[in-house]
């Protein structure tokens, strides 16, 4: 979108904000999941003196949905590992379960 008028709004505040602004667009536009998570933490080793000089007032167009997968990969329950919860992984298996509950 090189034309959008609310990224060059936001990119008056510092020479140094663009990068930081478009590289969080990058990583919100994502949708192949390691790409997104390896944007997200180039975010992370951003200076966070940048931070100040982001608007958040400022919206891209089309922000409301983050990039996901076109459609997730479908394992059937029997294929699925079993991890009872007398270990680490298991017991994060079942807190996930619990937090899509709750």
């Amino acid at each position: 979108m090189p034309n959008d008028p609310a990224r060059d709004d936001a990119s008056r505040t510092s020479p140094l904000a663009p990068p930081l602004r478009h590289a969080a667009r990058a990583a919100w536009d994502e949708a192949e999941p390691r790409r997104k998570a390896a944007a997200a933490r180039a975010l992370a080793g951003m200076p966070a003196a940048l931070a100040p000089m982001i608007e958040p007032e400022v919206r891209f167009d089309g922000a409301l949905r983050p990039g996901r997968p076109v459609m997730p990969r479908l394992v059937p329950p029997r294929d699925v590992p079993q991890r009872g919860p007398g270990t680490d992984a298991g017991r994060a298996t079942l807190l996930h379960a619990i937090a899509h509950i709750e």
